[in-house]
């Protein structure tokens, strides 16, 4: 269920795209991402986890999942993040990620920008340098793109 602030329709659960939507969306995520040269594809928790790795066996690059705390086994790493309804936090493995690597940030939807920033923030405190992020939804009003700085965003549909 979404949260607070983020509209009710707007939630990729809705969309239920089905194998052949899924794997179009994964498709054109793919080809617009293997440009980049990445290697790691990193999904946020939970919906990123749906197109990470079919996006990263297509550009050839491992996956990293960025979950919600508590969930990893072993050492881990943290970012604390503010959003409009709170905090959260996001934690990887430590040791998934090399410094002076390339990756790629996915996720369902941009809303504030607060999950990417937070994943972005996490990646280039061990050294990573995050070179773009995708996201199938994007929900322009509430300006998230502009928290990314000058990250490169690429978006399947941007609802106004």
């Amino acid at each position: 269920m979404p949260h607070v602030g983020i509209p009710r329709d707007q939630d990729l659960e809705r969309c239920n795209l089905g194998v052949c939507g899924t794997d179009s969306m994964v498709s054109v995520l793919g080809d617009i991402t293997a440009t980049f040269g990445c290697m790691p594809a990193t999904g946020v928790e939970a919906r990123g986890f749906i197109f990470g790795p079919p996006i990263a066996l297509a550009i050839g690059a491992k996956f990293v999942p960025m979950r919600k705390p508590n969930k990893l086994p072993g050492e881990v790493i943290s970012e604390e993040y503010s959003l409009e309804y709170g905090t959260d936090k996001i934690e990887m493995h430590v040791g998934a990620v090399q410094a002076g690597e390339r990756a790629l940030v996915i996720d369902d939807l941009i809303a504030t920008g607060g999950t990417l920033c937070a994943a972005i923030n996490l990646l280039e405190r061990v050294g990573v340098n995050v070179v773009e992020c995708a996201c199938v939804i994007e929900l322009p009003e509430l300006k998230g793109r502009e928290r990314l700085g000058d990250k490169p965003l690429f978006v399947l549909v941007s609802s106004t």
